[in-house]
């Protein structure tokens, strides 16, 4: 997928629409924008490798069970801080060269306005139609990214015996599914003048600003448990979301059968702005071997409504949005609610934790943003590389990364598993994930869904 960007004016897409529905929705995200272990959100750093389990060495964990600070700034510190984490990832529906099909669509729709008989805007008419029942079952794409500059900042506090927890996030979603209308021929009987789709790329996008304000303590000390045994430690934060979010059906053409040649530029997408305010709670269990937690994510369940798409003033994309949702295909006031979920998370390490085996599982599903279910199981494999001292300590500490293996799988939705890796290198943090699964795109074999991220952070 290809885009290109005129040279007098930034914000308006030259491709024609219904050729470039990718391109489309990379624009929204783009227009739109100027991490967190909630299914709801975008993991940058650690989280795209291991998933959402509490590790010492990753200070953004912090952002996962909100009970996971309290381990995180040492009895002997006040003050840790995050400098930056950063990533981005997409997943791609189960069709080989879709945009090839889609550029088929487009040209058979030209040349059936240039037909000049019925037999030859027929042929083009069924090329159409072969090739909808396709792209209706596996047309779907997804995209999302963001990060954080300066945060998680994790402060402690003797006086109210825990760490109180600030984290600012940023990030962009967006997503496509193809909807399949069978076009038909316009025009007189016998001489036809083209042929009419509402088939259409409903498109969704989000850009999401994310404050949280957290307090974790070791629930045991405030009834006398010694902790001999383990340690209990139970956390709460407030989130407050404010959102953007962008949706138009794109299009191949009028009723009448034109194609969609419409500029994309900011003006032409609807969208809407909104806040919510979601609460998290959670509990940790640390042991000398073992751990294990529980986070209830979105109490309170945020919900954020898009704009409706069926007052487009593009013509093409308004007949596709009102003949869809006349027909049952989508809902023109379509909203989106962050389900409570429930995920739990457990590991097992040595008694220095330079070796760690991590799992985490979602109990229940929720939406993201632009309406992706995630429910998500992972597992992974850690080694945190020993700390070196001396005079050739930091140059080692470099070179030495600490390694981690990681797969996760996502139990709703096209189903897809993928295979992550992970290297540190002292406070920089690098990870990639990928699916086995793959698709034909502009003449290669890609992954399905892949995606990259890079933190820096302290650590202990």
């Amino acid at each position: 997928m290809t885009f290109r960007l005129p040279s007098n004016s930034p914000n308006v897409l030259t491709s024609r629409l219904a050729r470039r529905p990718f391109a489309a929705a990379l624009l929204l995200s783009a227009v739109a924008g100027g991490v967190q272990a909630n299914q709801s959100l975008f993991s940058p750093g650690y989280g795209l490798t291991v998933g959402p389990v509490f590790n010492r060495n990753n200070l953004n964990s912090s952002g996962y069970n909100p009970a996971n600070a309290q381990r995180l700034v040492d009895a002997s510190e006040s003050v840790r801080v995050g400098l930056l984490q950063a990533g981005a990832q997409y997943t791609l529906g189960d069709v080989d060269d879709l945009q090839n099909s889609l550029d088929r669509i487009d040209a058979a729709v030209t040349a059936a306005r240039s037909a000049g008989s019925q037999v030859a805007a027929q042929a083009q008419l069924d090329i159409v139609n072969g090739l909808l029942p396709t792209l209706d079952r596996g047309g779907r794409f997804s995209v999302s990214g963001g990060g954080s500059l300066l945060t998680p900042l994790l402060i402690r506090s003797e006086k109210l015996q825990g760490v109180f927890s600030l984290q600012a996030h940023v990030q962009a979603q967006a997503a496509g599914r193809f909807l399949a209308d069978n076009a038909v021929l316009v025009g007189p009987v016998g001489a036809p003048t083209g042929l009419s789709t509402a088939s259409a790329f409903d498109v969704k996008a989000a850009t999401i600003t994310q404050l949280s304000l957290g307090y974790s303590t070791e629930v045991g000390r405030w009834f006398g448990h010694d902790g001999a045994n383990g340690k209990l430690d139970g956390g709460l934060r407030l989130n407050r979301y404010q959102a953007r979010l962008y949706r138009q059906l794109v299009g191949f053409t009028d009723a009448n059968g034109n194609s969609n040649t419409g500029n994309f530029d900011r003006d032409s997408v609807s969208s809407r702005s909104a806040s919510a305010l979601g609460v998290d709670l959670g509990l940790n269990w640390q042991a000398e071997n073992w751990q294990a937690g529980a986070t209830v994510y979105n109490l309170g369940q945020p919900s954020f409504a898009y704009p409706d798409p069926t007052r487009d003033a593009n013509a093409a994309n308004q007949y596709a949005a009102t003949t869809l949702a006349v027909n049952g295909r989508i809902d023109a006031l379509d909203q989106v609610k962050l389900k409570t979920h429930l995920v739990l998370e457990g590991s097992i390490h040595t008694a220095n934790k330079r070796w760690m085996l991590q799992t985490s599982y979602a109990a229940n599903e929720t939406p993201n943003f632009v309406g992706d279910l995630q429910k998500f199981v992972t597992a992974s494999v850690s080694y945190n590389a020993e700390r070196f001292e001396g005079s050739f300590g930091s140059l080692l500490n470099y070179l030495v990364p600490s390694i981690r293996l990681g797969w996760r799988k996502n139990m709703v939705g096209d189903r897809l598993a993928s295979h992550g890796l992970g290297l540190s290198w002292g406070v920089v943090n690098l990870d990639v994930q990928a699916s086995q699964a793959k698709v034909q795109a502009d003449g290669s074999r890609v992954p399905r869904s892949a995606g990259a991220s890079l933190s820096i952070a302290e650590k202990f």
